[in-house]
C-alpha cells in the first residue's frame, strides 16, 4: 500500500466511524502515541479521557485501535477470517487494504463498541 491508498483507506475509515459514532474523531495522545479518537470513556478524574476507538495511519497502514476486556477473549479475534491473524494484535486491526467485506466488518465492529458503551454509560 502507498500512501495515497493509505490516504484514502484512512479517509473512507474516518468517515465510516464518524457515520456510526455520530460523532467527529478527536485529536489525542497518550505518551508517543497521536491518533484521532472516538467514544472518549473517563476512567478515574485523575486520568485523561482514552477513546473506545482510536484510528492511527502510517505509511504502509491504517491501525484500528479498540478496547480489551481482560474477562474475554481480545474483540479483533473475532475478525481473524476477515483481516487475516497476521493484520491483527491484541487490540488493533492493520489495514493494508480496503474491501466492501472489510468495510462491513469494521461497522459491525464500530455497531457493536458503541452498543457497549452505551450500555455501560
Amino acid at each position: 500500500m502507498n500512501l495515497v491508498n493509505s490516504e484514502k483507506s484512512y479517509t473512507q475509515i474516518k468517515q465510516l466511524i464518524e457515520q456510526e459514532t455520530n460523532q467527529a474523531g478527536k485529536s489525542f495522545t497518550v505518551g508517543k502515541f497521536t491518533g484521532i479518537g472516538w467514544l472518549f470513556i473517563q476512567h478515574s478524574p485523575e486520568e485523561p479521557a482514552s477513546p473506545l476507538i482510536a484510528v492511527k495511519q502510517y505509511a504502509k497502514t491504517v491501525n484500528i485501535y479498540v478496547p480489551i476486556d481482560e474477562n474475554e477473549p481480545p474483540l479483533v479475534e473475532q475478525y481473524a477470517q476477515i483481516f487475516g491473524k497476521s493484520n491483527l494484535g491484541k487490540t488493533c486491526i492493520r489495514i493494508s487494504s480496503l474491501t466492501p467485506t472489510r468495510l462491513d466488518a469494521l461497522k459491525a465492529l464500530v455497531q457493536k463498541i458503541k452498543r457497549e458503551a452505551e450500555q455501560s454509560a
